[in-house]
This record gives structure tokens, sequence and C-alpha cells, in this order.
């Protein structure tokens, strides 16, 4: 039985953090748990994640990041 896990990184465009998030996404697709579980990634910008896209389903929230205040 899979397991649905969702992981969002929505504030994630840039740095140090962004590439933990990636660190992540590329253990679990070397230890092929993608293919056991269903992962959900959540993100402000598809196009940061595009050599996930074949794996791992991925929704994006472009209004979640706001620019300036």
């Amino acid at each position: 039985m899979s397991k649905k896990i969702v992981v969002s990184g929505i504030n994630l465009v840039d740095g140090g953090t962004l590439s933990v998030y990636y660190d992540f996404l590329d253990s679990v697709i070397e230890s092929e748990n993608y293919k056991r579980n269903d992962y959900i990634i959540l993100v402000s910008q598809k196009e940061l994640f595009k050599k996930y896209r074949d794996k791992l389903k991925i929704i994006e929230f472009p209004k979640s990041k706001k620019v300036g205040y």
C-alpha cells in the first residue's frame, strides 16, 4: 500500500533552503522511493522543478510568495 506524501516548498525560490529541497527530492529519486509512494510537491514556480516532473506530481502556487510589500 503506497502512502501519499505532500511536501511544501511554496516559499522556496532561491538560496540555501531551495538547495536543501532539491537535495531531498534528489534523494527521493535516487532511492526510488517515488515508486513506492505518491509524492505531491508544492512549489511557487514549476519552472524551477522541471527535472522532477516525470517522477513526482508538482503543484504550483505562483501567488504564494509575495515580492515586496
